[in-house]
């Protein structure tokens, strides 16, 4: 029976990061039932981790033993942008060469400062990929083979939903997911808040962060809905007519759930926006994206969401991602020796 081990950011409270660990398990399940998966992270978070269907690993702090790394027969590391902001011990030097088993990087967001700090891991993997082009470019100094993988989430059909039509009226409930507060976000926050009635609703999918930043205090007429685990956002999708999310995995769960999801409209978006990557490879960021023309009222997010959103054009457009991913990660898998 052949082990891996995977390591993301799987423990730090965030479901985006959380649900990383299973999606990754299934993906390596769907290759090879057999196969036997523990999930590890680092962190000291007091946060969910749901790392079924994979096993969890005794304690956070087992990714920095190297005996115990080296007892498996492949390390997966993924997916989440573990490249694009510090991640222990991914950035520690020498922990890389500790690392005898084959290593793979899988879907990863990366930045060029980041990617630079994490140059032995980047040239000790057998294989890197990275979500997007903006992270192609980041890591191409260090692993010019690098291709790119869209996020291991995206890309699972298991927690896709059909689209229906009679939920996406102005007579349903709007959904706005924000995260941890900027300065940039705020006045679109604002601008969000004022547009909801009072029977709209807040998803966190971070609540300790974004409750300590001041982002949740801006929608203080809504009611706070917590999404810590996939079981829950399900649960939010199921009321939902409309999101407008500024998480990115906000995005992506509420497009494959089947619900119209607006990215938050009011800052200009820049290459190095993974949710303007999104759309933008979706084709239909330039339908989207108007930095002079925010949404005036409720109804425009409606408007707005009908007139850009092909609701069945974009389900074929994952299907296809998903396809692309299978067919990449047999390449992966079979680098690994799985």
């Amino acid at each position: 029976m052949k082990r891996v081990l995977l390591f993301g950011a799987y423990a730090n409270g965030n479901l985006g990061d959380a649900e990383q660990a299973a999606s990754v398990a299934r993906h390596i399940k769907a290759h090879d039932p057999s196969i036997e998966i523990v999930a590890c992270s680092h962190s000291t978070a007091d946060g969910e981790y749901f790392p079924a269907p994979a096993e969890m690993a005794r304690n956070m702090t087992a990714i920095m033993d190297p005996d115990f790394v080296n007892s498996f027969d492949a390390l997966v590391i993924g997916g989440g942008g573990l490249l694009a902001s510090r991640h222990k011990p991914l950035t520690r030097p020498g922990w890389a060469e500790s690392i005898t088993i084959p290593v793979a990087i899988l879907g990863v967001g990366a930045s060029p400062e980041v990617a630079a700090l994490c140059a032995d891991i980047l040239r000790k993997a057998v294989v890197v990929s990275v979500r997007d082009e903006f992270s192609h470019r980041a890591v191409t100094a260090f692993r010019d083979d690098a291709f790119i993988m869209r996020d291991p989430i995206l890309a699972d059909r298991s927690i896709s939903r059909p689209h229906s039509s009679a939920r996406s009226t102005a007579d349903g409930q709007v959904c706005v997911i924000p995260r941890k507060l900027v300065s940039r976000a705020e006045r679109s926050y604002a601008q969000l808040a004022g547009l909801m009635r009072p029977d709209d609703f807040v998803c966190t999918f971070f609540p300790a962060t974004d409750e300590a930043s001041g982002a949740l205090a801006i929608f203080e007429a809504q009611k706070v809905r917590p999404a810590v685990s996939m079981r829950q956002f399900a649960a939010v999708a199921d009321a939902s007519a409309l999101m407008v999310s500024d998480r990115y995995h906000g995005c992506i769960l509420g497009l494959k759930s089947g619900i119209p999801t607006l990215p938050v409209f009011g800052h200009r978006p820049d290459e190095s926006s993974k949710i303007f990557s999104l759309y933008r490879d979706l084709g239909i960021a330039d339908r989207l994206y108007d930095a002079d023309t925010p949404p005036a009222s409720r109804d425009d997010l409606f408007r707005i969401a009908e007139r850009a959103l092909d609701m069945e054009d974009i389900a074929a457009r994952l299907e296809g991602w998903a396809a692309d991913f299978d067919a990449l990660s047999r390449r992966v898998w079979q680098q690994l020796g799985l």
